[in-house]
């Protein structure tokens, strides 16, 4: 089943989060996960089988521009995880589903998304759920601090 975030999924979402960008801080990434729950153009969705507790995520948010996209505002497919068990039973492909529905909703016509260079699997399950690439950037970082 799924449904949007409630409060009482907050504990299980910031771990799935954690388990996903495991560089994240838990209590930064705990005040995130609240202030989506109260915004009007961020969204997580669960998924839950037959239990309170979710076993995987959507985090769809509104932005005004993305690489490639030809209309505003766009729906963007900002994270998705699922639990290794849930894996490869379209438990992915529901989410995104929803985040579609949610975003056409919100008055998108686009929805985009992206993958760092190394993770093939995402890139191999955005390509097998219709995305297709429009560009690789590489992006740099100098240090000018003290």
């Amino acid at each position: 089943m799924i449904k949007a975030m409630e409060r009482d999924h907050l504990y299980a979402v910031t771990e799935m989060v954690l388990r996903l960008w495991t560089e994240c801080d838990p209590d930064a990434e705990r005040s995130n996960i609240e202030r989506i729950f109260r915004s009007e153009s961020e969204q997580i969705f669960v998924w839950q089988n037959g239990v309170d507790v979710p076993g995987s995520f959507i985090y769809r948010a509104l932005r005004d521009w993305a690489e490639g996209i030809h209309s505003t505002p766009v729906g963007y497919f900002e994270g998705l995880y699922v639990e290794p068990q849930y894996r490869r039973r379209i438990v992915g492909r529901s989410l995104v589903k929803a985040g579609e529905e949610w975003s056409r909703k919100k008055g998108c016509k686009e929805i985009a998304s992206d993958a760092v260079i190394d993770n093939l699997s995402s890139q191999k399950f955005h390509r097998a759920i219709g995305f297709s690439e429009v560009s690789t950037i590489v992006c740099f970082r100098k240090s000018i601090g003290h």
